[in-house]
């Protein structure tokens, strides 16, 4: 934030909301922008490097990211591996624990035979392991690939 505050001051940006986006991101809203005056990259730059200099932190800490990504989970999309995923298997905390781990090769084979729409390329395994993992489910990675704690509706 401190970084933002530096950009903010030399860009003259009047600044009445700061919002944290993404971890690559910050996005600041400003009623008014003044662009006639000249920024003295120099000045700024030099601002930048004395600030880390100092040890000033530059990043976010594991806690922040999760403050952040929390904030951020209404204006985010549910895709439509979510959307399949929630209607063949139970949710994570519905799943009892003598439910047995399933390879993503099997949970992609059921997903293909109930939704038509559902086609297995290349990366379909990875981001729908990234999904399940999101929605919260359990998993293990083993030498032939991740296996899933799922329980079928």
């Amino acid at each position: 934030m401190a970084k933002c505050k530096i950009f903010c001051k030399k860009l003259a940006f009047d600044l009445k909301i700061l919002y944290l986006c993404t971890r690559l991101a910050v996005c600041v809203y400003a009623d008014e922008i003044d662009n006639s005056g000249q920024i003295n990259y120099d000045m700024l730059y030099a601002q930048l490097y004395t600030e880390l200099q100092q040890g000033r932190r530059y990043w976010f800490e594991d806690e922040e990211n999760a403050r952040i990504m929390q904030q951020n989970e209404q204006f985010q999309q549910v895709s439509n591996y979510e959307q399949m995923i929630a209607l063949t298997f139970l949710a994570p905390e519905e799943t009892s624990e003598d439910a047995v781990f399933v390879s993503l090769q099997l949970i992609m084979k059921r997903l293909e035979k109930q939704f038509p729409t559902f086609t297995i390329t290349k990366g379909t395994d990875v981001e729908l392991g990234r999904r399940l993992t999101k929605m919260g489910y359990e998993h293990k990675r083993l030498n032939k690939g991740s296996v899933f704690r799922v329980e079928e509706i």
